[in-house]
């Protein structure tokens, strides 16, 4: 419904009346019995109406329209979505890799995406450093040919064993996914300009740009830079990619393995849900990619672990399952 690949709901309506005095038995579980959406009309012989509770409240499902507001301040910083400006030319495939800063503990994100459709083409949704980021069904391209793009991506829930385990811990200027498009215009002849920030913009109409944490809602912003920008900041980073951590989740074993700049100091901590630190090591690995492997976490007991690693000036947390 978000993604607007459904015009409406399919098992239900947008507004759903319940009896004004009637009390869920579980607030938090409202479907878990059938509550009353009718109340029968008596009269007497003289065709006076009786009946007593004739009121009722209306319950918003869902906002189909994108129009539901509040007056609520965002909780956490802004989430920053940073692309490469570039030129745009004619019969040129277009690959723009959407960027993020500050994105390391986003449990969820939606973006609206609106791009100039007289000039650009959309061709294929790639995947980048976001497991799961690129995935069709994250992706609501109803309105493409208008220039319009949904996008929705949820974090999988690492406290139920029974789900896969999705890291989010992605460094600053990590890609969730990549849009590609092929250029319909030649600017030689046209009063268009080609410039993809001139192109491609989010728009809160289409759908309100949000991200999602613990500490609340993150508004999302975009921002273009420079050609060359991001080779210019890799050469100031330790870690040349995210940290990948597996299995995960974990049984015996948990590896973790980096891909290291130049030589560097690593400190890595494991800790359990209640903070406790269990793990406190402090190492120096070379270029390229290494390996830390723990092999003496078969007697950790089962449940949700986090992790902090430190190399050189850049942190990653992350977290992960033991089986």
């Amino acid at each position: 419904m978000i993604l607007e690949d459904w015009p409406e709901f399919p098992d239900n309506t947008s507004w759903r009346f319940v009896i004004d005095d009637y009390e869920f038995p579980d607030p938090l579980n409202p479907w878990l019995e059938e509550f009353p959406e009718s109340s029968k009309v008596h009269f007497n012989s003289n065709s006076v109406l009786i009946t007593e509770n004739l009121n009722f409240k209306g319950i918003k499902i869902g906002d189909v329209n994108c129009s539901a507001e509040n007056d609520l301040p965002p909780q956490g910083p802004e989430i920053i979505v940073v692309i490469e400006d570039k030129d745009v030319v004619k019969d040129e495939i277009v690959k723009v890799p959407v960027r993020v800063e500050g994105f390391s503990t986003m449990e969820a994100y939606q973006l609206g995406i609106e791009f100039n459709s007289t000039v650009l083409e959309q061709q294929a949704i790639n995947a980048k450093d976001l497991n799961r980021g690129a995935d069709p069904g994250n992706f609501g391209l109803t309105d493409v040919d208008d220039g319009k793009i949904r996008t929705v991506w949820l974090h999988n829930d690492a406290s139920d064993l029974n789900n896969t385990v999705i890291d989010t811990s992605l460094v600053d200027n990590s890609a969730l996914f990549e849009l590609e498009f092929k250029a319909k215009v030649d600017f030689t002849r046209s009063s268009s300009s080609s410039k993809l920030s001139d192109l491609l913009r989010l728009n809160d109409e289409i759908l309100a740009n949000r991200a999602y944490s613990e500490k609340g809602e993150h508004h999302i912003k975009l921002k273009f830079v420079e050609p060359g920008y991001f080779e210019k900041v890799a050469k100031l980073n330790t870690l040349l990619s995210p940290i990948k951590c597996y299995p995960n989740p974990a049984k015996s074993e948990i590896n973790f393995q980096l891909n290291l700049r130049q030589e560097s100091n690593i400190h890595l901590q494991i800790f359990d849900s209640l903070g406790k630190l269990l793990s406190d090591k402090e190492m120096t690995l070379s270029s390229g990619v290494q390996t830390i492997n723990m092999e003496n976490i078969a007697d950790w007991s089962k449940g949700l672990y986090f992790y902090t690693l430190t190399a050189g000036e850049d942190v990653e947390t992350g977290k992960f399952v033991k089986q």
